[in-house]
């Protein structure tokens, strides 16, 4: 877990990007995710040139409290600017199962929507609905579940 923390550190820090934690709040989890996001294409408005679109890529991973369940992803992010300060997100990607229970559980889709405020230029927080699809085989019986985490998410810009 040390390595990945160092390597997410190490990678935010050689190109331009978005780190980010997030909390959920919601009880299910005590998880802590960490991730990084990347800008890969902003669509501009013609009329007011301001940005319309942005599509955004990255990469997350769940520091386990519990050491119970976790899930590391990667996923594309589109974006919808809804003022100069705030947009909402959409995220769909792939994640893959971390912690005890990663030896029994493989990982599957992950997906949610949210909502960014940006403080200043570089500060953010945000709140988001994530899901991630699991799957596990029980006594030769294949179970299919998800789990919904609502993230409190700070972020920092550089």
């Amino acid at each position: 877990m040390k390595k990945i923390l160092i390597l997410l550190s190490a990678f935010s820090f050689s190109i331009a990007g978005t780190v980010y934690m997030g909390y959920d709040f919601n009880g299910d989890t005590d998880n802590v995710t960490l991730g990084y996001n990347h800008i890969f294409k902003t669509w501009v408005c013609e009329e007011t040139g301001n940005p319309s679109w942005i599509l955004v890529g990255g990469a997350n991973y769940d520091v386990s409290l519990t050491d119970d369940l976790g899930f590391a992803g990667v996923y594309a992010l589109p974006m919808k600017p809804v003022s100069e300060k705030m947009a909402v997100w959409a995220s769909f990607g792939y994640s893959v199962t971390v912690g005890d229970a990663s030896d029994t559980v493989d990982g599957g889709l992950t997906y949610g929507l949210g909502l960014h405020y940006y403080l200043n230029e570089t500060l953010g927080m945000g709140v988001g609905m994530v899901n991630h699809d699991w799957e596990t085989e029980l006594l030769g019986i294949t179970v299919e579940d998800t789990l919904e985490k609502m993230n409190l998410y700070f972020s920092y810009r550089f």
